[in-house]
């Protein structure tokens, strides 16, 4: 400022244009005050607010505009060093103005007598002296003061400004209070910036300060959005500032300085192009701003400010105040006085960087001491697990006892809401701190399920700690089986075998023989090979196959799967895996339950039931990050898929399956899926693929499980459809002596008889295929429609053709029934072989018009072509007149709609197909075909001559 040109006042709103954004109106009164004072009308001007809020900035800039209009500007800035210096302000306010060296002389003077009374006071107030003197001497000090000030404003008006008056020392509040008392037919305005929301020093300065009728008060507030906007506006062009607005006013909570802090990040961030000005940034100018403004509040605040980061949205003043050992009154002042300076909103922090900025401004050990004095408070209160586990986390200390059952129900809520990541750590703290043996054994057999939610080879880790706590009778229950599981997801089988010996010594009552039945009827039905029949305890089952009500779903899976397996599928076993299915949860740890219910559905003839489950399960984990049971549902599914003749659809969710998790992840189970893609990518024509995917090793232990039988299944139809039945003999033959050896010997599980019955077809030995089929046809669940549907099938190609047709056609009606697609269009077009050979063309062409269409559907490239063939070549065979229009016997006296729902009947349609062709009802069709049957004198659609189908109505074919 110069302050020693001597000019004019222009008593004017204008003069030099000072740029103040977001504080117009302020300005506005401010320079309306300063006007008034030029004309002998002074006053008082009190600009309170909080924190950083932009007070100090409307001083700088109502000086600024005063001195270009002449005037003389006295400021000084009140500091927290020196209140307890005598007239330190007015001290302040005298160095900055030009005084005559008399003048100057006589100031000081001054100054040093208001000091010399103020020591003389405090002097009397421990002794017998008459505390007058020192009161006549500073009020002598106060007053020669006040004349210098109004001297020097008869030559040019005054503008007084104080900035931080709650710092100011107590001498010079008593001379700005005589000052104020005396400014009403003076030049001078006083500007004096106040910090609101704290408590005051000094509450009477305030009181008589506002008590003049001369004193305006100006309360400043956060910055509006538009006035964010005018901020942003002055270095950022105008459609820039309006998009970045918003973003800036939530993130700031309006604090002009918290402002200036996002444009300095948003200037210095690498990330943000020129012509990009729109990105809202939140990087170290941000965050050092927040601090700023903490402590620039005094040490309270910082103190408040430190508990509500720690406690983050459950940071009321009630905990605080007992988090932090303040009085609440004093905590609901802080957090006031922090909300009006927009440092929170709704007691939070407006921006989550505004927070991680605190606490990281917190040293290591005091922030951790807050986090475990928080977590105490918090479980003392009864709060929810979810609320405390953060903090207990955080505190990066051994938990004590009171915290286990914390981070054990954190981390079952944490699975609940798909934080894998935080279960882990719980029960990872958890395992570090638990001092007791059988339970540190149960959390880590915990930790390690969660673990293998995402990826099991995390989980084998823990394989030492978890062999050893067996070993030593510690892991029991359920929770005992987890160890073998890891190794035999790696294959190794033997130690296994090994951990299964110690599990049967250790079998001391009712619950733990309960559990290890069910051990072994899980191992029956995945790992058969692994049982020994030496007498161990695991030998033989111990339960007598009733279940108690409180069976786990563990246990019910098992042994639903294992009845199945073993004596096939019942009301019972059926009733009991949907049971399973009904109360599994996604935040279960283990999903083996979920897997042996639906494979026991599959197993029981239940695709369809099991198809529905699987997808249902499906959709819900589509969110989810759940990649294990999403691959090991996939897995299913492709298998369901297969059963269903649905080829796209298996090698679809094969794909997904072994995409989910990787091939060291799944052990033996690996056969499952890899059997699914290469039966699908068989009966599709992708021999190339197929015949690559045969080229990969395949880990030894799937040929030691139960999925080993589905890959050699596959593996075997490869070698048929690729014309090498010896080979695949080989693969169907090993297929049933494993299921022997395992006694799990039923066709719905892998039908290796028929398979092997189809190798020998291809050799030319039908007597021994017979054999086989009929041994098929008398196993346990050969009843079974698909079962005995496929079964059928290979046994009419052992028999003379004319007793082919009778044997195919209840195959087709049990297949139909099944939902085999494939299948039921494999015997389809067996059928319609059949008819050709004994010369029946007509139901030999309808029939294969249906296996190519339901082929089509299945995408069996191999089948379609082989029925388009045999299509092509019964037209050739077929005698000219046979096909011609006027053949039809009585096709004349039929009606267009009777001839076209008889065209499309020829060729195979079924009643709906043709009503949905036709755009008319089932029940018309049956009309319509009722009304033919009649006319032409024939009473089945089998005898509908197929020279119908090349019949038009309005030249187009009807049959096309």
């Amino acid at each position: 400022m110069n302050l020693g040109v001597q000019r004019p006042v222009a008593v004017h709103e204008g003069g030099p244009r000072m740029s103040f954004a977001g504080r117009p109106e302020e300005l506005r009164v401010l320079k309306g005050l300063f006007v008034r004072c030029t004309q002998a009308d002074g006053s008082v001007a009190v600009v309170s607010g909080g924190v950083a809020i932009g007070k100090s900035a409307l001083l700088l800039s109502i000086a600024d505009w005063a001195a270009g209009l002449g005037a003389i500007v006295l400021v000084a800035t009140c500091s927290r060093m020196e209140t307890g210096l005598p007239l330190a302000v007015v001290n302040q306010l005298f160095q900055s103005a030009r005084l005559s060296p008399e003048r100057k002389k006589r100031v000081a003077q001054l100054l040093s007598e208001g000091a010399r009374a103020e020591t003389l006071a405090d002097s009397d107030s421990d002794s017998d002296s008459d505390p007058g003197v020192a009161n006549r001497l500073l009020a002598l000090v106060t007053r020669e003061l006040h004349t210098v000030l109004v001297e020097i404003a008869e030559r040019r008006p005054l503008l007084v400004g104080i900035d931080d008056v709650h710092h100011a020392d107590p001498l010079s509040r008593r001379f700005l209070l005589y000052l104020a008392g005396r400014l009403r037919s003076s030049r001078v305005l006083m500007v004096i910036n106040d910090r609101e929301g704290m408590q005051r020093a000094d509450p009477s300065f305030h009181a008589e300060l506002l008590s003049h009728p001369h004193c305006r008060r100006i309360r400043l507030r956060p910055l509006s959005p538009r006035g964010v906007t005018n901020v942003l506006a002055e270095q950022l062009d105008s459609t820039a500032a309006g998009r970045l607005a918003p973003g800036y006013h939530a993130a700031s909570g309006g604090n002009p300085l918290l402002v200036r802090a996002l444009l300095e990040d948003h200037h210095n961030s690498p990330t943000v192009a020129p012509e990009n000005d729109t990105e809202l940034v939140v990087e170290d100018a941000f965050g050092e701003a927040v601090v700023n403004c903490l402590h620039r509040g005094g040490a309270n605040t910082v103190k408040v400010a430190r508990g509500l980061a720690v406690l983050g949205d459950v940071g009321s003043s009630s905990r605080l105040g007992r988090l932090l050992g303040l009085p609440v009154a004093s905590v609901t002042q802080v957090m006031h006085a922090l909300s009006i300076a927009g440092l929170l909103r709704s007691g939070t922090f407006p921006h989550q960087a505004a927070r991680a900025a605190v606490l990281n401004s917190i040293d290591a050990a005091d922030r951790a001491d807050l986090h475990y004095r928080a977590a105490r408070m918090l479980f003392e209160e009864g709060a929810a697990a979810m609320e405390i586990v953060e903090h207990v986390i955080a505190a990066r200390q051994t938990a004590e006892a009171w915290m286990l059952s914390v981070l054990r129900t954190a981390a079952e809520q944490a699975l609940a809401d798909d934080r894998v990541g935080l279960a882990v750590q719980c029960l990872e703290l958890a395992c570090d701190s638990c001092r007791d043996e059988l339970k540190l054994a149960e959390i880590r057999a915990l930790l390690a399920l969660v673990e293998s939610r995402v990826d099991p080879t995390k989980a084998f880790r823990h394989l030492p700690e978890l062999t050893a706590a067996l070993r030593a009778g510690h892991l029991r229950g359920r929770h005992a089986i987890v160890p073998i599981r890891f190794l035999l997801l790696q294959g190794r089988l033997d130690e296994a075998r090994c951990l299964l010996r110690e599990l049967g010594k250790g079998a001391t009552d009712a619950a733990d023989s309960f559990e290890l039945s069910t051990i072994r009827e899980w191992l029956a039905c995945s790992y058969p090979q692994l049982l020994e029949t030496d007498g161990s305890a695991l030998a033989e089952p111990v339960t007598d196959g009733i279940l108690p009500a409180t069976a786990s779903q563990e246990i019910r899976a098992a042994s639903a799967l294992a009845a199945i397996l073993t004596h096939g599928g019942s009301d019972d076993t059926i009733g009991g895996a949907e049971q399973v299915l009904e109360s599994f949860r996604l935040d279960d740890v283990a999903f083996e339950p979920v897997e042996q219910a639906l494979l026991a559905l599959v197993y029981a003839g239940q695709v369809d039931r099991s198809a529905s489950w699987c997808d249902l399960l499906l959709q819900e984990t589509a969110d989810r990050r759940i990649p294990g049971l999403r691959a090991v549902l996939a897995a299913v599914r492709a298998e369901i898929a297969i059963r269903q003749g649905d080829l796209s659809g298996a090698e679809y969710h094969a794909h997904v399956a072994l995409a989910q998790m990787p091939s060291q992840s799944w052990g033996g189970a690996v056969g499952l899926p890899l059997a699914s893609l290469l039966l699908a990518r068989t009966e599709m024509g992708k021999f190339d693929e197929a015949a690559d995917q045969l080229s990969r090793p395949v880990p030894a232990v799937v040929f030691e499980t139960r999925f080993g039988l589905h890959y050699l299944h596959a593996r075997g139809h490869y070698y048929l459809a690729t014309r090498r039945p010896r080979a695949a003999f080989g693969d169907f033959l090993a297929c049933g002596e494993l299921m022997s050896a395992w006694r799990l010997d039923l066709p719905a599980l892998v039908p290796w008889r028929s398979d092997a019955a189809q190798a020998y077809l291809q050799i030319g030995n039908g007597g021994r295929a017979r054999d086989l089929i009929e041994e098929q046809l008398g196993r346990p669940d050969a009843e079974c429609p698909r079962i005995r549907g496929l079964s059928l099938r290979v046994l009419a190609a052992t028999r003379e053709p004319r007793q082919r047709p009778a044997i195919l056609t209840e195959a087709v009606e049990l297949l139909q029934v099944s939902g085999d697609q494939l299948e039921l269009a494999r015997t389809l077009t067996d059928l319609s072989h059949v008819y050709q050979e004994l010369g029946d063309d007509n139901r030999a062409r309808m029939t294969v018009h249906r296996a190519t269409h339901l082929a089509r559907g299945c995408g069996a490239e191999p089948m379609l072509h082989r029925a388009l063939r045999f299509d092509r070549a019964v037209v050739c065979e077929q005698p000219a007149s046979d096909v011609a229009p006027s053949a039809v016997s009585g096709s004349g006296m039929l009606s267009d709609a009777e001839r076209r729902v008889a065209a499309l009947a020829a060729v195979g349609n079924t009643n709906r197909e043709i009503a949905g062709k036709l755009f008319i009802t089932v029940s018309t069709v049956e009309q319509h075909l009722t009304s033919t049957y009649r006319k032409l004198n024939v009473s089945r659609r089998i005898d509908l001559p197929t020279a119908l189908r090349s019949l038009t109505v309005g030249g187009m074919s009807l049959a096309g």
